[in-house]
């Protein structure tokens, strides 16, 4: 829970420093988690609810409407779900993957296509790949004694 909210206020500090949602880590870790959880614990208030809240937040102050994000978020849980018993992976390959075609089509169908925002191939590479490195550190913290998932 501690991990969900330094995620959370590191993405804001960034957003305030750079002036440009450039950071998604607290996406990256709600990615973790449907991963990484037991399917017992998935829907719960901890690791569903609360994240998805704050992620909602994020995509109210990113692109100044609620729920926008759902159009790639819904998609994104079912698909973890079922990805186990389709796809023989490794769950930290799985993790940038998905990270990575979360990021691709929050570029190019949410800001592009339905925002109508002109968005670069170049800006779009840079926060991919400084997403996806993120995202690798995330997945370093899942291991060992002091894991962000319990």
């Amino acid at each position: 829970m501690i991990a969900l909210f330094l995620f959370f206020i590191s993405d804001l500090i960034l957003f305030n420093l750079l002036k440009k949602w450039i950071i998604f880590s607290l996406l990256g870790y709600f990615i973790t988690l449907q991963i990484y959880v037991k399917n017992k614990n998935r829907f719960s208030f901890e690791y569903f609810y609360i994240p998805l809240f704050l992620l909602l937040l994020q995509d109210q102050l990113l692109n100044e409407r609620v729920g926008i994000s759902l159009i790639y978020l819904i998609p994104l849980v079912v698909f973890c779900q079922k990805s186990h018993f389709f796809l023989n992976i490794s769950k930290k390959s799985l993790c940038l993957i998905v990270f990575f075609i979360v990021l691709l089509s929050q570029d190019i169908v949410i800001k592009r296509l339905i925002l109508g925002q002109n968005i670069t191939f170049y800006s779009t590479l840079i926060k991919i790949s400084i997403n996806l490195l993120i995202e690798y550190i995330v997945l370093l913290g899942m291991w060992g004694n002091r894991s962000l998932v319990k």
